[in-house]
């Protein structure tokens, strides 16, 4: 959990402009934990958001950050072995919302 929310919350500082918010918030009952993390960013093209996921991949908006494209792919494998669910809400030039679902 702890190196899925360092790659999330890094992600929302390298592709949000200096003086822009990120908001992290956290929700727990008596089964789930949720967890999300929203920046001002750049965001993800909508064209290619059903590919943020995988391994290697960078979104064209991206290429002045650098990376490798394996950190929401890490990210995503990491929750999955915890038994939960990442899923992400994201317009280009608004910013992204990922949020982490993990049972307790």
């Amino acid at each position: 959990l702890k190196n899925t929310l360092i790659n999330i919350i890094s992600n929302a500082i390298k592709y949000s402009p200096d003086g822009k918010k990120i908001l992290l918030t956290s929700k727990c009952n008596d089964s789930r934990l949720s967890l999300t993390v929203k920046d001002e960013g750049i965001g993800i093209p909508e064209e290619e958001q059903q590919f943020i996921f995988e391994r290697f991949f960078r979104a064209r908006n991206s290429t002045e950050v650098q990376g490798t494209g394996l950190g929401l792919n890490i990210s995503r494998k990491y929750t999955q072995l915890m038994g939960g669910h990442i899923s992400f809400e994201s317009k280009s030039d608004a910013g992204t919302s990922f949020r982490i679902e993990i049972p307790i």
